[in-house]
């Protein structure tokens, strides 16, 4: 099997930081035709991702899914088990027909994240709690250029709404940015029913379900690996990839089939990947969700890292507004520089 990386960095990056990593080759230039990194802190490796309380961290990204495996029960059409009203149980509405398979709404395939969640169902009826879908733009999958990778739903805010990154302290930043660069349209009003758009992205998650504290284990970052390897695997316009945060950046790269060592977690940090010269998937993934042998999209991926969105980064200054923007720009320059 061959693989092709590339990675682009800044002139910050090329000054004492990324190491090894200049022996992939790295570009200065800012534009994504060229090459191009991302300046800010950019070549600070997260060593952890501190901070994603269950209150205002995680955000709730989410992804729809490959074939269920055994302990995920019978795939379920999203309808909500428990109670759930007003937006929350909007967002419980049945998925497009063309979607990637879910995970049930009682999804036992991670008996703690089960156990959490009933727990949450009983103190909160009225809340979404449950796996939260991805967030798809019009067109569907079909239209997917860039996809957004994060850890899992924020207690307060995907598992209470729905949406990911809607109702908890990631919103406002994520939404905001995102139409800054033309990847939104309408207004982000923390609800799942405000009439906000996306163009041309899908947010998905690591974890599908909320886990305690947002600390998700690595068997459970594993077992819901196949709800997410379909979306790098497979949609077929997929041509920049932002994961937020090292367990979704590292998740991805498993997705992917690409050893981590050969694009490792840094903030601002652009990796290229060859599609078209690794193993992809014939109609499913393994349990793990690992890539395997069968035809995928050929073309290459951008993979943009960033530091996660969450308040505690934000506020603690890992994570400035600017550097965020910087994200979502190089993504633009990206996408704006390739064919669609």
């Amino acid at each position: 099997m061959r693989q092709t990386f590339g990675v682009y960095m800044s002139d910050e990056l090329k000054q004492g930081r990324g190491g090894a990593l200049m022996s992939s080759g790295c570009l200065a230039r800012r534009d994504c035709s060229a090459g191009g990194g991302i300046a800010g802190r950019a070549g600070e490796q997260a060593l952890s991702e501190p901070g994603l309380s269950a209150a205002s961290g995680g955000g709730g990204v989410v992804s729809a899914a490959a074939a269920g495996a055994a302990g995920a029960g019978k795939r379920g059409n999203g309808a909500a088990v428990s109670p759930a009203g007003g937006a929350a149980a909007a967002a419980q509405k049945a998925p497009d027909k063309e979607c990637f398979p879910e995970p049930p709404h009682d999804c036992a395939l991670c008996p703690r994240l089960h156990d959490f969640l009933q727990q949450w169902r009983q103190r909160q009826p009225g809340w979404y709690n449950a796996p939260v879908r991805p967030f798809l733009p019009q067109g569907g999958l079909a239209a997917v250029r860039l996809l957004l990778v994060g850890l899992a739903p924020g207690l307060q805010g995907a598992n209470r709404t729905g949406r990911p990154f809607t109702g908890d302290g990631c919103g406002p930043l994520l939404y905001n940015t995102l139409e800054k660069y033309g990847f939104a349209r309408g207004r982000y009003q923390a609800r799942p029913d405000d009439g906000l758009q996306l163009a041309h992205m899908a947010i998905v998650n690591a974890v599908r379900c909320v886990p305690p504290e947002n600390r998700p284990l690595g068997a459970e970052i594993k077992a819901c690996r196949r709800y997410l390897a379909p979306y790098v695997q497979d949609l077929p316009r997929l041509q920049v990839v932002v994961t937020l945060g090292k367990v979704a950046h590292e998740s991805t790269l498993r997705a992917l089939g690409v050893p981590l060592k050969a694009a490792p977690f840094i903030h601002g940090r652009i990796a290229e990947i060859d599609r078209g010269s690794r193993p992809g998937t014939a109609g499913g993934n393994s349990a793990g969700g690992e890539a395997q042998p069968g035809r995928a999209p050929a073309g290459r991926l951008r993979l943009i890292s960033s530091y996660h969105c969450s308040r505690y980064n934000t506020s603690t200054g890992r994570l400035t507004e600017a550097m965020f923007h910087d994200i979502f720009a190089a993504a633009r320059a990206c996408l704006d520089s390739l064919q669609a």
